[in-house]
């Protein structure tokens, strides 16, 4: 994949992202985040933000929950199509 096509997905899923933390409750003293985990096909596999089910979740450890924990369809993420390509890669470029 060209680095062109890696940043569009990127930007994608930031844009994503940035959707997620408008969900999060207010807090005067907490960002507001929210967090998408994407598999190396680029499948979302989970999603979270900040403060989701309680005023100290972060918004990767609510995804990662769901991933440990999956819940019922109504309480989990709809699917939605999405570039070819994770949002970040392990190891040198």
């Amino acid at each position: 994949m060209s680095d062109s096509a890696r940043s569009g997905a990127d930007a994608h899923f930031l844009r994503e992202a940035i959707e997620l933390s408008r969900r999060c409750p207010p807090s005067p003293s907490a960002f507001s985040v929210g967090a998408i985990l994407v598999a190396a096909d680029g499948a979302i596999l989970a999603t979270g933000y900040s403060r989701e089910h309680d005023p100290h979740d972060h918004a990767e450890e609510a995804a990662l929950a769901k991933l440990a924990n999956p819940a019922t369809p109504s309480e989990t993420t709809p699917p939605r199509p999405t570039p070819p390509r994770p949002i970040m890669r392990h190891g040198p470029r």
